[in-house]
């Protein structure tokens, strides 16, 4: 008796957790954006890597980041000029858009690492611009800093970046 209680128990549980994705989807569907997808992404050195993002950032520590940031200031960089205007669009489903003044170059998914405050950007595409940064500031009103003097960094740049209500214009 304890056995078929058990495997019913089992069975329910399966069959709910496997109609999650079709309900997202679904879901999707009918608000017009689209369900979160995990797959593999290129990484800054153009090998592909599993993103494995959560599905939403809304009620995590990720919540305060998720908005639009510009590049301010980028220290230690001998080309200041490849990243004035530069911004990241970072959505709450944790995928993002990234470009320079008004265009966008790359999208992807991010997720921060909670226990170190490492940002991962996942790029879609191949792209020269680090993916690993650890945040310092708490993201919520005002500027942070992307730190890449971290492993998975190479350049070891150091970023000031400050959200804005919209995309950075070229004068």
């Amino acid at each position: 008796m304890y056995r078929l209680i058990y495997l019913m128990l089992i069975s329910v549980l399966f069959t709910y957790c496997s109609g999650d994705q079709g309900d997202q989807q679904a879901t999707a569907e009918v608000s017009g954006t689209e369900a979160p997808v995990s797959q593999n992404v290129v990484s800054q050195n153009g090998e592909a890597v599993s993103a494995n993002t959560p599905t939403h950032a809304q009620a995590s520590h990720e919540a305060p980041y998720c908005k639009l940031w510009v590049i301010k200031f980028a220290a230690e960089v001998e080309k200041q000029e490849d990243y004035k205007g530069r911004w990241f669009n970072l959505k709450c489903d944790n995928t993002f858009e990234s470009g320079q003044w008004e265009k966008t170059m790359n999208k992807g998914q991010w997720k921060i690492e909670e226990e170190s405050n490492i940002l991962n950007l996942y790029f879609n595409d191949p792209t020269d611009f680090p993916a690993r940064w650890q945040i310092q500031g708490a993201g919520g009103g005002g500027r942070i800093l992307w730190k890449g003097n971290i492993p998975g960094n190479e350049p070891g740049y150091q970023l000031m970046i400050e959200p804005e209500e919209t995309l950075p214009v070229k004068s």
